[in-house]
């Protein structure tokens, strides 16, 4: 009686759990009927359970899936437990995804536990989806894209971001952000990531440089995410990167023709002024503030009407006419200033546009004529005075523009050029129409260089009928009035310089004498003091000579010397410095064996000859007095060429130039040192021509000298 007690509330109890659980729950027999189902299972499918118990488990199963997948009871009264997932029908013919465990429940019946996954499987679908969308977004995006680890390494990247930095996917895994980024950009780039993994931003966006694979410097436009986990850990960072190396190139560039621009605009040549639609200054170039007087006043930003508060009605009319599209000039217009002066100006002015289309402005160009207009009542004066000068001088005078185009000539002009030219002086006539053919390209080049502003003058003749020449001073110099600089024409003048010329030849000639007179002169007198300087010289050396008469003898060397130094001087004087010229010979390179004296003077010969026995052998020392003797000599000598020989210039019958001219015909020649008394430079300059002359000493030879044969310093 108690066992069935137990039974019966053991049989409630399941049948509540049975009832009052929220699985929808089934027990079916062997062959699929229905023999018990809850209200959870009821409500699953919309059926009443008195429904359900009519049918059987087959009549909610998809016809396609059971075909596909039949219900195994045989395996399941064997003891199979089985999970699956089944499509079944609800009531109304909608599809109901069922997860299903499913088990023998006693010999008669089995029980399975259903679960309704449509949701879950929806949202398995729309995960499944999504990861398949960001999947195709992260490989195939239009711009990079990278996974980055919290410390900067490369976790995953897309074929963009390769193609941006030009390394393949498995080198750029090896890589970190820190490798590619630009280093003057890395501290920032750093500094926005340390603030992301303390929380203080979530995002942050930057411009920045990467370093290609070849090399070269890739600008980026980076916008970085951190991702976290539930618990707010940082996992990565997800990295976009767009290539913006075009962009930066292009605002570079627009950047650099602002700077032309504003270059451009304030150093231009000419006036001008740019403002916004509020009249506003945004540019002016130099030549505004210095033509309006402007000084260091800052002028950008400020108002052109505050700048100039007095302009007329009419220039403004004019400025609001051209900020609607209009292009306005004037060739000649005035205003009055505040200090009661009068500004003539030509100007235009013009929209100019954003790059929108919109109008933004207007641009001011301006001249001021002021200057022109008072060079012009000027010059009117200037002509009324020139025009009488012009007929009362015997100077010729032109006025001609900057065209050189003739404006205006006096008699003295139309005399000059009846006389020189045989041409007509006409107004209006260019200049160049009078130059003489022979004389174009030389005239030509002054009038360019007066063009320039420069004043030209210089001395030109023309010859006569008879043979005689008329000389004249012609001047080429700008005109200008005391207010304006700039040439507002030129003029020449020609004077007739023709008596000057023929005083000056005669002076010249008078020069020339006395230069030949002077060298002349210098010659004999330091012939005779290379004589005695060298008797005096050899005599202090001798040793026959006592201690004071050395002594003597060396303070009439120092004598000597000074009589030398003064016939130079005196020279230096008459020639103008022409006596002491020097000239540089080709350098000898093989020590002479023979030494050849060539002096009609026995006395040089004398001395020379034992001054020169300090470094050559007695018999290598030859002496002649005469040119024939000397040719003569080399001739019948087949070591001719072996010699170094001594030349005086001045001798009797044939002089040294007589020497040289038959002595440049041998095949083989000696070195030639000409030691002459002479101080002309012509006889240094005549020497040049003979290319085997080494040197020009003056007289007299002393040991110094002597001693650099051997060294071939005296060569050099």
């Amino acid at each position: 009686m108690q066992e069935g007690k137990s039974n019966n509330y053991n049989e409630l109890n399941y049948h509540s759990l049975f009832e009052q659980a929220s699985d929808a729950i089934m027990v079916t027999d062997y062959e699929g009927n229905f023999t018990d189902v809850n209200s959870s299972l009821c409500k699953m499918f919309g059926y009443e359970k008195a429904e359900l118990l009519q049918m059987n488990i087959e009549d909610l199963i998809e016809a396609e899936q059971l075909k596909a997948d039949p219900i195994m009871f045989v395996l399941l009264a064997e003891g199979l437990h089985v999970f699956s997932n089944r499509n079944m029908l609800h009531k109304n013919g909608t599809i109901i995804e069922v997860e299903a465990n499913v088990k023998k429940l006693d010999d008669n019946s089995v029980m399975a536990i259903a679960r309704d996954v449509s949701e879950l499987v929806k949202i398995k679908k729309q995960v499944v989806i999504s990861e398949a969308t960001f999947e195709g977004a992260f490989q195939y995006s239009a711009i990079g894209m990278a996974i980055v680890s919290i410390t900067g390494e490369f976790i995953r990247v897309n074929k963009e971001l390769c193609k941006i930095t030009g390394y393949t996917e498995q080198e750029m895994v090896l890589l970190s952000f820190q490798q590619l980024t630009h280093k003057d950009d890395l501290d920032k780039d750093l500094n926005s990531l340390k603030l992301s993994l303390e929380g203080v931003i979530n995002t942050f966006k930057m411009e920045k440089r990467y370093y290609h694979k070849n090399g070269s410097i890739i600008w980026i436009k980076l916008n970085v995410s951190l991702i976290r986990d539930s618990k707010q850990k940082p996992l990565y960072f997800i990295s976009q990167i767009e290539n913006i190396s075009d962009r930066k190139k292009i605002e570079e560039e627009l950047i650099e023709r602002e700077k032309l621009l504003n270059i451009f605009i304030e150093h231009s040549p000419a006036s001008i002024a740019m403002v916004d639609k509020d009249m506003n200054y945004l540019l002016t170039s130099k030549r505004w503030i210095t033509d309006y007087n402007l000084g260091e006043q800052e002028v950008i930003g400020k108002s052109h009407y505050e700048v100039f508060p007095n302009l007329p009605q009419h220039w403004k009319e004019v400025h609001q006419r051209c900020m609607k599209g209009a292009i306005e000039q004037n060739e000649e217009d005035s205003f009055e200033r505040e200090d009661g002066s009068t500004d003539w100006l030509q100007w235009e002015v013009r929209p100019w546009f954003k790059g929108s289309g919109e109008i933004g402005g207007i641009i001011m160009l301006t001249e001021v004529l002021t200057k022109r207009k008072k060079s012009e009542a000027e010059l009117k004066k200037s002509k009324a005075n020139l025009k009488t000068i012009f007929n009362t001088t015997d100077t010729a005078y032109l006025l001609i523009d900057t065209n050189l185009c003739i404006i205006s000539y006096n008699n003295g002009a139309a005399d000059f050029a009846a006389r020189e030219l045989s041409k007509e002086a006409k107004i209006g006539k260019h200049l160049s129409e009078y130059f003489l053919e022979d004389r174009s390209d030389r005239l030509t080049k002054v009038l360019n260089e007066v063009r320039q502003g420069k004043n030209i003058s210089y001395e030109t003749n023309f010859e006569q009928a008879d043979g005689s020449q008329h000389w004249y001073f012609v001047q080429f110099f700008p005109i200008s009035t005391p207010i304006e600089k700039d040439a507002d024409g030129f003029m020449v003048s020609i004077s007739n310089i023709t008596e000057r010329k023929k005083q000056e030849n005669q002076i010249n000639n008078q020069l020339g004498l006395l230069k030949e007179i002077s060298f002349i002169t210098s010659h004999e007198l330091r012939h005779e003091y290379a004589k005695l300087y060298s008797m005096v010289d050899f005599l202090k050396d001798s040793e026959f000579i006592n201690s004071q008469d050395k002594l003597m003898l060396s303070e009439s060397l120092k004598t000597f010397d000074n009589l030398n130094a003064t016939i130079y001087k005196i020279n230096d004087k008459i020639t103008f410095g022409q006596a002491t010229k020097v000239n540089k010979y080709v350098s000898q390179e093989v020590v002479p064996e023979y030494v050849l004296l060539i002096d009609d003077d026995p006395t040089f010969n004398f001395i020379n000859s034992r001054l020169l026995e300090l470094e050559f052998a007695k018999d290598k020392i030859l002496k002649v007095q005469c040119v024939d003797s000397a040719i003569n000599l080399l001739k019948n000598d087949t070591k001719n060429d072996h010699y170094i020989i001594f030349l005086d210039l001045n001798m009797p019958n044939k002089n040294g130039w007589d020497f040289l001219e038959e002595y440049q015909l041998f095949e083989k020649k000696s070195p030639v040192i000409i030691l002459t008394s002479s101080i002309n430079p012509k006889d240094r300059e005549r020497a040049r021509k003979y290319d085997f002359v080494k040197k020009v000493i003056s007289k007299p030879l002393n040991p110094e000298l002597v001693k650099q044969i051997t060294t071939l310093e005296i060569f050099k």
